[in-house]
């Protein structure tokens, strides 16, 4: 079994009311005990949690003295597997699977709590895929040129080839030799 990532990006949207801490903890207790039903979705919601939560322990200190040291535990068993850039292998989950219930018995849930938690945060939690930032090459506008008509916003790619005078010369010329030369 390998868990294939897909191509494009993804962001993880998170609804309201969600508590971070029992959707890690629910997390960390799906990988420790039901590791045959990780998903890419679950490992990515695993990482982007775990980034907001190292946030949140810098930014909070009674945060940081209630979940500081199984925070810094997690991190470095995540920061520790060496996950290839489109696939993760059975083994890589066995072996996170048991680097968490080593490490991590205390801040996991029961086997037989785990699902539940789980199921509820999953609805609160939504993996959508994004485009990335700026306006498509296709979409943007052709490259203006120099333009052959004095309200002509660029189109002529070579306007020596046109023959018109500038505006510049008109307005330079008495009216009376504009008629009589035609200009």
């Amino acid at each position: 079994m390998e868990v294939y990532f897909p191509r494009a990006t993804t962001r993880v949207v998170y609804g309201k009311n969600l508590k971070r801490v029992t959707l890690q903890r629910a997390l960390v207790s799906l990988f420790a005990h039901y590791p045959e039903e990780v998903s890419y979705k679950h490992l990515l919601l695993l990482f982007d949690n775990m980034i907001w939560l190292e946030e949140k322990c810098h930014k909070d200190p009674s945060f940081k003295s209630k979940f500081g040291i199984t925070l810094k535990v997690l991190a470095y068993i995540l920061k520790n597997m060496n996950f290839s850039a489109h696939k993760i292998s059975k083994s890589q989950i066995q072996n996170l699977s048991r680097s968490f219930q080593r490490n991590l018995k205390h801040f996991s849930l029961d086997k037989r709590n785990t699902k539940q938690p789980l199921s509820q945060m999953w609805k609160r939690v939504e993996v959508r895929p994004t485009q990335s930032l700026g306006v498509p090459k296709k979409n943007l506008p052709p490259e203006r040129y120099i333009g052959i008509g004095y309200r002509d916003k660029g189109t002529a790619k070579k306007p020596w080839l046109n023959g018109n005078h500038s505006w510049q010369e008109i307005a330079s010329v008495p009216l009376e030799k504009l008629y009589e030369n035609n200009y």
